[in-house]
């Protein structure tokens, strides 16, 4: 059963951009967030395609990963979301889970996916699209902030994992 417009402004308390927002932005959001399902297994979003919308996650697991470019077709001339394998997607950077926000990148900055995203299991999440979230930003710019801790957070989380990998300097082996 869908979400109604109190359960969509609830869930969206929880998540990052929700969590400090006055009571009329997260309406707002909550009225144009629309729910969208994605059996397991199903290719959500691919790496270089333009990003139209973000991606809430309520239920479910979904993957990410990084190819360095769209894959390629698995059918011929014409698309096929979720006929690809996952390993065709690249590298796993990562699962996200519920109160996950996905696919912010692309919407915020108007540039392509940086990653394709797939249904781990059974995902049900909220899809907030670009206009809409523009529109909220402009009536409620508290949002932005929520949206910049977002990415604050996944830059400070890359720099740490960035930083693991490198050998101390002059720790090397005698």
């Amino acid at each position: 059963m869908p979400l109604d417009l109190i359960e969509r402004a609830i869930f969206l308390r929880r998540t990052v951009i929700g969590r400090e927002l006055p009571d009329p932005a997260l309406r707002l959001i909550a009225e144009v967030a629309r729910e969208v399902t994605f059996p397991s297994g199903t290719v959500i979003a691919y790496e270089e395609d333009g990003g139209q919308e973000m991606f809430l996650i309520v239920a479910g697991r979904v993957e990410v990963r990084k190819l360095g470019s769209r894959p390629p077709d698995p059918g011929g001339d014409t698309p096929h979301p979720g006929r690809v394998t996952r390993e065709a997607l690249g590298v796993v950077l990562g699962h996200f889970g519920e109160d996950a926000v996905l696919g912010e990148m692309a919407v915020l900055d108007d540039e392509r996916r940086s990653a394709s995203m797939v249904a781990d299991t059974d995902v049900v999440a909220l899809a907030v699209h670009r206009e809409d979230l523009r529109d909220a930003i402009a009536v409620c710019p508290d949002l932005a902030f929520g949206l910049f801790r977002l990415l604050a957070a996944r830059i400070r989380k890359a720099d740490e994992r960035r930083t693991s990998a490198v050998p101390p300097a002059g720790g090397g082996t005698a």
